[in-house]
């Protein structure tokens, strides 16, 4: 029986986020670049939060 369009398992299917993850956590070569680009995006993130109160208070 299909899932719900609604359902988790349907966007899942439609996205291929499980696969991909999946596959992360299969190679320790895509773990390490995918630890890399999450640095990268929390490194960014904090960055602009950091300008964003040097400019309210400065």
């Amino acid at each position: 029986m299909p899932e719900p369009a609604g359902s988790a398992g349907h966007l899942a299917d439609t996205t291929g986020s499980a696969r991909l993850f999946a596959a992360i956590e299969a190679s320790p070569r895509l773990r390490a670049a995918a630890t890399v680009v999450l640095a990268f995006v929390v490194l960014a993130v904090v960055l602009l939060v950091l300008r964003m109160f040097t400019r309210v208070l400065g």
